[in-house]
């Protein structure tokens, strides 16, 4: 599983903030539960 995380720049520019696995995962590695989700709030 791989997870990219964009967002903007000072400039407003989109980024690439994050490129890689998932922090946390649950169970093994070829068959495990990964978070892919997760928000601190809306805009």
């Amino acid at each position: 599983m791989r997870r990219i995380i964009t967002g903007h720049n000072n400039e407003g520019k989109s980024v690439i903030k994050i490129d890689g696995p998932p922090l946390r995962s649950v169970g093994e590695d070829v068959g495990g539960l990964f978070e892919i989700w997760n928000t601190d709030g809306n805009p």
